[in-house]
């Protein structure tokens, strides 16, 4: 998992759900990519969409955070 993922995980995580315009924040990635990247992350089941415009961490998700701390 890249860095920007790992990071877009973890704020979404600590803040119960966030849109795009706060994980613009968080990460240097913006606009289309970030909604690409995001989307992405949806289909393969590490994060969900929470209403139209926020997203949340899914079990998949949280374990993927884990991995990513211990450095697997």
């Amino acid at each position: 998992m890249f860095p920007n993922e790992v990071a877009i995980l973890t704020a979404i995580k600590e803040n119960g759900g966030l849109g795009l315009q706060q994980l613009t924040h968080v990460t240097d990635i913006s606009g289309s990519c970030l909604r690409y990247v995001c989307n992405a992350m949806c289909l393969y089941g590490y994060l969900e969409r929470k209403n139209p415009k926020e997203y949340r961490a899914t079990r998949k998700g949280e374990k993927a955070i884990f991995e990513a701390i211990l450095g697997n």
